[in-house]
């Protein structure tokens, strides 16, 4: 049960130090950058028309744009990489077009991989999401359809970095994580994969998948396509064929042949997810993101859930930009797992080189080790924006 105790969110600022002790507090862009200086990415910014979803002349479907990539442009391969790919409504105008800035969004993922003592590289994918931020739908409903054509572009990048590490004899493993939308990006890159005749020679595998607060559908992870195209048994219920875009899919498939392990991790406090007014508004369905697949469904055999519900603390501001975070205003509540934007961690507003709290990146890394994450306790277990 929740602390009825609401308590300014600068107090708790100084309790949560405590968290995450100071001799293994991460500095701001300590892991990030290269031998060149530039932290690593993948950008197909500029490859979308952000009113209608149509590719730009001078693009095509698989084309990208890498900077800095270990193994491909830089260095050898390292032993393992991994590949993060951001949600909706980021790097626009604040509050027009976008929530959220990627190369914060990226550092903050590595101070929590450097946390929890993963040094690893992580790149980031960075695309065209910021479409208009509207009431009715029409910026969202053009983000889905962008983030499903980045897909492809995300598989022809793996492949090119799979290929050149073998070329050079050097063994490397991909791994891949999404925050929200950017789920849509993975899970349709997995299924280019899947039909992608040099991948499936080759016997490349993805060695996981992390879908951090999955804005995409709770059946689209089913290895049966009639739950998405009209599952008969339920056809005259709207959220089970709403799909005005086809946007939807059915991705087990992909998820069995393409990949190791592939964990979902949820969160039913998550209050964007759950916000009647955004996803279910919007998809007229359920998210994954928010209670885990849907019931009945057929998964993959790949596929694991888990509730972290307890991981993210009672903050309204991860990115430390002393804004509240979508959808809190200013004298919200807010509780243990309740912020959308902090699977990925906290920053403190005060000092961005410190690290409040790692949200579920504890438990990521955990699944990459096989082991159990270290269990948290927030003290308050609300807040006030």
């Amino acid at each position: 049960m929740r602390n009825s105790v609401i308590i300014p969110i600068f107090i708790l600022l100084a309790a949560m130090f405590t968290l995450l002790p100071s001799s293994t507090m991460v500095a701001w862009g300590q892991t990030t950058t290269t031998a060149t200086g530039s932290p690593p990415l993948v950008s197909t910014r500029n490859n979308f028309n952000l009113g209608t979803g149509e590719l730009l002349r001078g693009h095509n479907s698989t084309d990208y744009m890498p900077r800095n990539v270990p193994g491909l442009q830089v260095g050898q391969c390292p032993k393992e990489m991994v590949v993060l790919v951001h949600g909706i409504w980021v790097d626009g105008r604040i509050g027009v077009n976008a929530l959220e800035d990627s190369s914060e969004i990226f550092d903050r993922a590595r101070m929590s991989l450097a946390h929890n003592h993963y040094t690893n590289p992580l790149v980031g994918f960075s695309w065209d999401s910021n479409t208009a931020i509207s009431i009715n739908g029409s910026g969202w409903n053009i983000a889905k359809l962008i983030a499903k054509d980045n897909g492809p572009k995300l598989a022809q990048f793996i492949l090119d970095y799979m290929n050149t590490c073998e070329q050079h004899n050097q063994d490397t493993k991909i791994r891949l994580i999404s925050h929200s939308m950017g789920a849509r990006v993975i899970l349709s890159a997995l299924e280019s994969l899947d039909s992608n005749q040099q991948w499936n020679r080759n016997n490349f595998k993805i060695a996981s998948v992390h879908l951090l607060g999955a804005a995409v559908d709770d059946e689209e992870v089913s290895k049966n396509i009639l739950y998405i195209v009209k599952n008969p048994t339920s056809l005259f219920e709207l959220p089970e064929w709403f799909d005005p875009y086809g946007v939807k899919s059915a991705y087990g498939k992909a998820i069995e042949d393409v990949v190791l392990r592939f964990y979902n991790l949820y969160d039913p406090q998550d209050k964007a997810l759950g916000d009647p007014k955004l996803y279910q508004f919007y998809d007229q369905d359920r998210p994954l993101g928010l209670d885990g697949a849907q019931r009945g469904i057929a998964v993959p055999s790949k596929y694991i859930q888990i509730n972290v519900q307890d991981k993210t603390a009672p903050l309204c501001d991860a990115n430390g930009d002393s804004r509240p975070d979508f959808p809190f205003d200013l004298g919200a509540e807010v509780g243990i797992g309740d912020n959308h934007a902090g699977y990925i961690g906290f920053r403190d507003p005060a000092n961005h080189n410190i690290l409040l709290d790692d949200g579920a990146m504890n438990v990521v890394v955990s699944n990459w080790n096989n082991s159990t994450a270290t269990q948290k306790h927030f003290s308050p277990e609300t807040t006030t924006c």
